[in-house]
């Protein structure tokens, strides 16, 4: 028996078994404890680290809900102003049924910065509130006065009558970035204490289950006392657990190291065919590249540890310019032997860390850990750059068809956006990349484009919605009738991106919303699709235009708008395309309006318009300058433009650091 006891010489003699079992077992049960202790150390940490940046996020969406001059116009409870914030952070309270309190505060003295003073304040019924400009002694809530620099989380647990919260700021900041007030959050904590609860009795369960499986094992290694056993019941276990890299050191040469020996063989075949199997599921048979699969995947991996860490992580997406010319002029091996060429390419220019794959088609990413935007800007470049210095379709054309006179000019069109700039989700950030690189091919090809630099796509409007919206059938026809219109001529090439630009600039300087920003940015995009059926004749002449031609040009806004209200989702756009040639004063096409009769999208579309002609150089005149073209818009104020969209659009310029005198 394990346990038997024996008495020799009035001395009380135990076995070594039992003696094995208990120190087998209590040394477990030692290890058992202390893992679990840290993993329950470890698992809080996390628990109050996440806790903080959900706080933290709660106080920055909070923040962007209140208008930074709205609230700096609050002079009482009964103002507009004051209901405009209220009822915003009402609907985020409602929408957040563990927010207590939302409230916004100001310094109440300019020497003494720990006198703070309530503007709103939002809690429950029963909850007391604070009524506008009473005051706080701040000087015991160091994160809060903290917030005038950044955003903060107070780990504190407070606990009152109405139950415990945790509390978190942020501050609201001007146009110039100045703090101006800030946000204070205060979110039910009970929720929170009940997972740390839940998180102690898991820990002790476990515990208790690891002490029992510790007692049982002891007992079982205990009756056999067999090193070999041991050491394979432990290789198993690496096994199962997927470690294919262990083995068992036997050298007897008894039944035991004959099984040890077949084990280790065994467990390096399994690694040769996970490794087989692994390499052949991730990888692109044509390219030698990661495929799609493995794409998706690690890009979900690496967007979450540059979020948690907040690193920066860069994405890049390539399509391969004249592919098809290649593919239907000499054949599929071609167009294979390009594509490999373009992923020896990348795999050339790129870091050990970066994954590069083939997205699908003749389409490639590239994935760019702890990269920020002027990194990925110039690795793109660099392989842009490097490839098209290989003529890689006129060489191989020509080895294929020595006596053909046009060689298909085959090069890359590369899109790169970045996490956090960009996006934050992963179908965002494609969005961004896939949006960048078609601009860079639909605009020029052979050249790099990052997301933030197609006009629009910059601002908070989502890269996904912009995607889906562009890539819908009838939207994109459209849309390649406007680009048509912009190739006819060199002069006027680029002409409706950069409108777009100029519009979008206005509608920030506005503050409208962003699905008026989402308008702006297509009706600029479309607003001369109407020309499309004119002849060069008209749209290429330097000099005056006959009163027939004349006319004719006047009637591309009609055209437009009957081309564009074919589609059900432009429908809001049309007013932009129909009267974005009408003037102030009443004088323009082609209905008369006069002032605000004109609708506001088609006034910004008429300054960014102007603006972009102005300075761009065509057949009957040089570009102006800038500041000229300035100068020209205020002087047309009241005239022909909105005075108020020309002084947005001035100011614009400014903030993006372009030279504008005033005029």
């Amino acid at each position: 028996m394990l346990f038997k006891i024996s008495c020799a010489g009035g001395r009380m003699q135990v076995k070594f078994a039992a003696k094995l079992t208990v120190v087998f077992g209590l040394t477990t049960i030692c290890v058992t404890t202390f893992a679990i202790g840290l993993l329950y150390n470890r698992a809080q940490s996390a628990v109050y680290h996440e806790i903080e940046a959900k706080l933290i996020d709660v106080a920055l969406g909070a923040s962007q809900l209140v208008d930074p001059h709205t609230h700096a116009s609050i002079r009482s409870q009964r103002s507009i102003d004051y209901q405009k914030v209220r009822n915003a952070l009402q609907r985020l309270r409602k929408a957040n049924p563990r927010l207590i309190h939302i409230y916004t505060l100001v310094r109440a003295d300019k020497s003494d910065p720990t006198k703070l003073k309530f503007v709103v304040d939002i809690g429950g019924e029963a909850t007391p509130l604070a009524r506008l400009g009473c005051p706080l002694d701040a000087s015991y809530h160091p994160a809060m006065l903290a917030a005038f620099a950044r955003s903060t989380a107070d780990l504190k647990l407070r606990r009152d009558k109405y139950g415990s919260w945790f509390s978190s700021y942020a501050p609201i900041r001007d146009s110039n970035g100045r703090a101006i007030a800030i946000i204070g959050v205060d979110m039910d904590a009970d929720y929170i204490l009940r997972e740390e609860r839940s998180l102690g009795i898991a820990a002790t369960l476990a515990f208790g289950v690891a002490v029992a499986l510790a007692i049982l094992l002891s007992l079982i290694v205990s009756s056999r006392i067999s090193s070999p056993v041991r050491q394979l019941t432990t290789a198993i276990r690496h096994i199962s657990e997927g470690n294919l890299d262990y083995t068992i050191s036997i050298d007897s040469r008894d039944e035991i190291g004959e099984m040890a020996s077949s084990f280790n063989q065994m467990v390096s075949s399994l690694k040769e065919s996970q490794n087989r199997l692994l390499k052949k599921a991730n990888t692109d048979g044509l390219t030698g590249l990661y495929n799609h699969r493995y794409f998706q995947e690690r890009l979900s991996q690496e967007l979450k540890r540059a979020i948690r860490y907040t690193r920066p992580l860069a994405l890049i997406m390539i399509d391969v310019d004249g592919f098809k010319a290649i593919n239907d002029s000499l054949g599929h091996p071609a167009g294979d032997t390009i594509l490999r060429k373009v992923a020896d390419t990348i795999t050339q220019n790129i870091r050990e860390i970066d994954i590069a794959t083939r997205y699908g088609g003749d389409e490639f990413t590239i994935i760019l850990p702890e990269t920020d935007l002027d990194e990925a800007v110039q690795t793109a470049e660099r392989i842009r750059r490097v490839f098209d210095s290989q003529h890689v379709g006129g060489v191989f054309s020509k080895a294929q068809q020595p006596n053909q006179s046009h060689s298909p000019n085959v090069t890359l069109s590369i899109g790169v956006a970045v996490c956090p700039k960009h996006a934050r989700q992963r179908d965002s950030l494609l969005a961004a990349a896939d949006i960048a690189m078609y601009h860079a091919k639909h605009t020029s090809q052979n050249a790099v484009c990052s997301y933030d630099s197609v006009p629009g796509a910059g601002s908070s409007m989502d890269p996904c919605r912009i995607h889906s919206f562009l890539q819908s059938a009838s939207v994109s026809t459209i849309a390649a009738l406007a680009a048509a219109v912009d190739a006819k001529d060199h002069y006027t090439k680029g002409h409706s991106e950069a409108v777009a630009k100029y519009a979008v600039g206005i509608a920030d300087e506005l503050h409208m919303s962003d699905e008026d920003k989402f308008s702006v940015r297509i009706a600029a995009l479309l607003h001369d699709v109407g020309k499309i059926g004119m002849p060069d004749t008209i749209l290429k002449k330097a000099g005056s235009l006959t009163t027939e031609q004349r006319d004719i040009v006047r009637s591309h806004p009609s055209v437009g708008e009957s081309i564009v209200k074919q589609v059900p989702q432009l429908q809001r756009i049309l007013p932009g395309i129909l009267y974005h040639h009408e003037r102030f004063d009443g004088t323009g096409y082609p209905c008369g309006l006069t002032g605000s009769r004109i609708p506001l999208l088609a006034r910004i579309i008429c300054v960014a318009d102007s603006f972009d002609a102005m300075t761009s150089t065509r057949p009957y005149r040089e570009a102006m300058s800038h500041d000229k073209a300035v100068a020209e818009l205020s002087a047309g104020a009241d005239t022909q433009f909105d005075r108020r969209i020309v002084e947005a659009l001035v100011n614009w310029l400014q903030a993006e650091g372009q030279a504008v005198q005033a005029a």
